[in-house]
Order: C-alpha cells, then structure tokens, then sequence
C-alpha cells in the first residue's frame, strides 16, 4: 500500500534522478500511482490555504501592498481564495497608532491607520480575507476597542475573524510572563467573555477565532465544549519541532503524537459545530532551520502535512512565512521578501497541494491520500483515457518530474 510518507520518499528520489539525468540530457522520470476511490471522509474549504505574518511584516512598506506585484501574483498562485493570518508572538508587542509612525520593530511593531490600508489593497488584490490578532497580552481593552473599529473600518468584509491574544497558554509562563502563574484556562476564558463582550458592543459583526493556543489541545477542547455562538473558529499552532535540533530524519518520519492531536481536534470541532484552523505552522520554530527548512525536502514535508490536515477535518492552514518575532527572514517561509522584490522559493509546490482555482473538492481516503474532485474523480485535467498527471517537483528548482495517477475500481 502506497503511504503519503512512501510517496514522499519516492519524491525525494525522483527529484535526484531528474537533477542528474537532466544534467545528461535524458529525459525525466515518472512514476505510476494506482489510485483506488474510497470513502469521503471531509470537504475541502475554498480558503483552506493560507499564510500567516507576524504582526509586524503589516507596518513594512510595499510589502503586503497592492504595489507588490511579484507577491501578489504568487499568493493569487495558490488559490483564488485564502486567509492572511496577521499575528505571532509580535501581536503581543504591537500598539496602534491612527496618525502615528509606523514601526516594524520585534518588541515594539505600531501599526497606523495607513498600514492598515495598505494591508486592505493587498488583500484585494489576492482575493483573501484575514485574521487579525489584538494584543491581549501586553495592552488594555481600551486600546483594543480602537484597534479593532480601526482594522473593520480599513478591511471591512476582508475581516474574517479578531483573534485575542497569541499561544495564550504560555502566558504564566517564562522568565517575563504576562499573566501571573499559573494562567489557567479559567482565568483565560473569564478574560476572552469580558474582551469579547466589549469588542461586540462595538460592533455585534465581528466573528472571533479562538483560542489560539501554542499547542495546548485541551484548551481548544474547553472552549469548544461551552461554546456558545461566542466562538466562529477554534485555532492552534503545529511546528515539527525546534530549529535548534532539527534534522532530516525529523521531517522524513511521522511526528508520533501528531495523529492523536488532529483526531481530537477533529472531534472537538465536529462535537461542537465550529471548524478549527492550524493557524501558525511550519517545519521548525525559531525561524527554520537554514539548509533544511529552506529545502525540497521541506516542501515535500509540507505537501504531505497538508494532506494529512485535510484528512482530519481541518477547515484551512495557515503556513508561517516572511519576517519573524526575532527580526530575520525565516528560512522555512514558502514565499520570500527581501523588502524590494518577492522571490520564488517553495511556492510552486505549496500551490500544487492546494486547491485549483475555484474549483469545489473534497479529501477521500485513497490508498495515497491525494486530492479529487467532488464530481470527477481526482482534481487534475485528464490527458488521456483515465490517466491523470501530478506535477511531483517545483519544476523551476528542479525540473519536472511527472506522476501518473490510474484510476481504478472501488473494491466490492
């Protein structure tokens, strides 16, 4: 039986013969891939895809703008529709200014009424909406009231939900923890029903997303089991890992208490009616690991994680990218910037996992978990009879390696 982390191996492989026999002139490999239709098991969002910035990539000049045309186009690469995550650790750093100057600072971001609009251009132009994060940890209701009218005013019906806080788990915890230990979900949940019922007397339109843990599942599980309409979408956060021991290995093989997490946050959100968003993710935290999480390999890894994502119910992926809480670019982030151009890095592939353009799907359990379509079999046009071709490798990093996809009988 063909695995997604066999599928992935064999990848790997592909992607060294075609370096080599293209260096020889020869022509490139393929492989074939029997793919025998199953079960449904969930439907795919239109916005399933997404990217998400730290707080301050928002107050950088012509970055997220509808002048940066290189960005734009490859965001629009990945999909017609999407979510822009705007948060991270800087989210708790961050302070609003309306006619103020704009900093793009680890420790101290302040983000302007013109920041804001020049995040709403860009938005429009790529088609997606976002998730924005208040600074719940260091800053005042008061000072979230007026953010909050400031973001709708500027993104109106781009706004798809106000996040309170960042991995608000933690905040009990460090060397400068931002709640007095230990913060327990109680006291958080208190602090999110007093927040939230003022940002709503505001504006009853606003949608939350919540409670955008680090990785602390029962606490996504606790407030989805008393939800009570005050909740629109559960988040949490996934990295493989730290940058510091990252390896290969780590990559290559199955993370052994991923699948129980995804299965209960699958059933937390089926129990209680409200999809859950893997809202910051990526292969190593701490910025990636340079020469691995900037790599084919990562790609492939990406790929397969988020295949495994949409078999678990998971309504959308936000893929960490761009400048991060420490002030550098990340090596993991499949879309680069370096403040005067975008650059192509692992975008191709990551638009091949996602879904085309406009074009309804659902996830079923195949022997490869590939995507297909809801009326047609698998997603990808037919090039003859009931073969249908996969683009395997970023074709512009390493020249094009084709998979054939044979579609067979279901078995009585």
């Amino acid at each position: 039986m063909l695995t997604r982390r066999k599928l992935l191996r064999s990848a790997l492989a592909i992607s060294a013969t075609t370096a080599l026999e293209r260096a020889f002139g020869a022509h490139h490999p393929s492989i074939q891939v029997r793919v025998v239709p199953g079960t449904s098991v969930a439907p795919i969002p239109q916005n399933f895809v997404g990217l998400g910035y730290e707080m301050s990539s928002v107050a950088q000049p012509g970055l997220l703008s509808s002048l940066n045309a290189p960005n734009i186009q490859l965001v629009r690469n990945l999909g017609r529709e999407g979510v822009v995550r705007v948060g991270g650790i800087v989210a708790d750093f961050t302070s609003y200014s309306d006619t103020g100057t704009a900093a793009a600072e680890p420790k101290r971001t302040v983000i302007t009424r013109a920041c804001l609009q020049q995040l709403r251009g860009f938005l429009d132009a790529v088609g997606w909406t976002a998730i924005w994060s208040v600074n719940f940890g260091r800053g005042t209701l008061e000072q979230a009231l007026v953010e909050v009218r400031a973001v709708k005013e500027a993104l109106g019906d781009r706004l798809l939900a106000i996040e309170l806080g960042n991995e608000v788990e933690n905040y009990g915890r460090g060397a400068e923890p931002l709640r007095k230990p230990p913060y327990v979900f109680a006291e958080f949940r208190a602090e999110y029903d007093r927040w939230r019922s003022a940002i709503l007397t505001a504006d009853p339109r606003l949608s939350f997303a919540a409670p955008d843990t680090a990785g602390s599942v029962e606490w996504v599980e606790q407030i989805a089991a008393d939800a009570r309409g005050d909740v629109q979408l559960l988040t949490t956060h996934y990295y493989r890992g730290g940058q510091k021991q990252a390896t290969l290995d780590q990559l290559m093989s199955p993370d052994p208490g991923l699948t129980a997490k995804l299965e209960r946050l699958h059933r937390a959100s089926m129990r209680s009616g409200v999809p859950w968003r893997m809202c910051e993710t990526n292969s190593f935290f701490g910025g990636g690991r340079p020469g691995l999480s900037d790599t084919f390999a990562a790609s492939l890894w990406t790929l397969d994680y988020m295949l495994l994502l949409a078999q678990s119910g998971c309504a959308g992926v936000n893929i960490e990218t761009g400048f991060n809480q420490l002030g550098f670019l990340s090596s993991y982030s499949p879309i680069r910037n370096d403040k005067r151009r975008a650059m192509h890095s692992r975008s191709e592939l990551l638009r091949n996992a996602c879904i085309r353009n406009g074009q309804k799907c659902e996830f079923r359990r195949l022997s490869s978990p590939l995507w297909s379509g809801s009326q047609t079999g698998v997603l990808l046009r037919s090039r003859t009879g009931t073969q249908h071709p996969v683009r395997c490798t970023d074709q512009q990093d390493l020249g094009p390696a084709d998979a054939y996809l044979t579609v067979g009988r279901a078995p009585s």
